[in-house]
């Protein structure tokens, strides 16, 4: 065992030494038309599955050698512990362990089968039905990582949960999915200082879909928000929906939007 911890840990290692992180567009000054279609396509781009991601290329030849590595411990990991994909559709059923299902939607979900029919319809009457909450979150996530845009209502539902990590969930599919009929929520959830910073984050995002003076103006009044986190967002935002920047001048974006013959571009 502790040999195999060993190769583990030196796979992890050899994952994150390869790695190669991508400049962040967000941060290059000035907002210009060329950052600007950049910024269009990283979105468009944002919008695919992680399937049609690896589909097209997506990854490297040293991403797909680090994965197969990488798959090669997790395979004698499960051949050790008696885990395997049997199991963990067993146990995405079991009413008795909220865990176990948690960890069953998590383990189908990083599968390319795992995000297709009739998985995908399981992990929606999860989000549906089940009690616990942390078992909603992770099937939202996997709806998500699946991009099931068919199920936007449900996420238009869920941003009304009880619990703060299912609206959070909810917001982040809708950020990748948008529906028209989403637009009022996400306003409405954005605006309430109750809500969780994180959701209203989420929400901010999730609203460059909309190129509406409605949904702008809210965005706006965030600008000067005590958080920085989500005055940051809604600069970002309104930076994505109308390839300007104002900076953090509510007037300036303000005037943008009834002045302009295009303020959406």
């Amino acid at each position: 065992m502790r040999r195999i911890n060993c190769a583990v840990i030196l796979a992890g290692m050899l994952l994150v030494g390869c790695s190669k992180e991508k400049p962040d567009i967000r941060v290059q000054e000035p907002f210009n038309d060329q950052i600007w279609k950049q910024a269009q396509a990283i979105d468009a781009e944002r919008a695919k599955s992680e399937t049609q991601r690896e589909g097209a290329g997506g990854w490297s030849v040293t991403d797909k050698l680090n994965q197969g590595i990488w798959d090669s411990f997790v395979r004698i990991y499960y051949w050790i512990t008696n885990d395997s994909p049997f199991n963990a559709a067993k146990e995405l059923l079991n009413p008795a362990y909220p865990d176990r299902r948690r960890q069953a939607v998590m383990y189908l979900s990083k599968r390319e089968w795992g995000r297709e029919e009739p998985y995908t319809k399981y992990y929606a009457e999860m989000v549906k039905s089940d009690e616990e909450h942390l078992v909603r979150s992770i099937a939202l996530r996997a709806l998500n990582r699946a991009r099931c845009a068919d199920q936007t209502p449900l996420y238009i539902k869920a941003l009304d949960d009880k619990h703060e990590l299912v609206r959070l969930e909810a917001a982040k599919a809708l950020a990748n999915m948008p529906d028209a009929k989403a637009m009022e929520p996400l306003i409405q959830h954005l605006k309430n200082a109750e809500e969780n910073i994180d959701v209203r984050i989420a929400c901010v995002d999730a609203l460059r879909h909309y190129k509406k003076a409605e949904s702008a103006q809210a965005i706006i009044g965030l600008l000067r928000d005590r958080n920085f986190g989500l005055a940051w967002q809604a600069r970002w935002t309104l930076k994505l929906m109308t390839g300007q920047d104002y900076a953090w001048d509510q007037a300036a974006w303000l005037q943008h939007l009834t002045k302009s013959e295009k303020p959406f571009g």
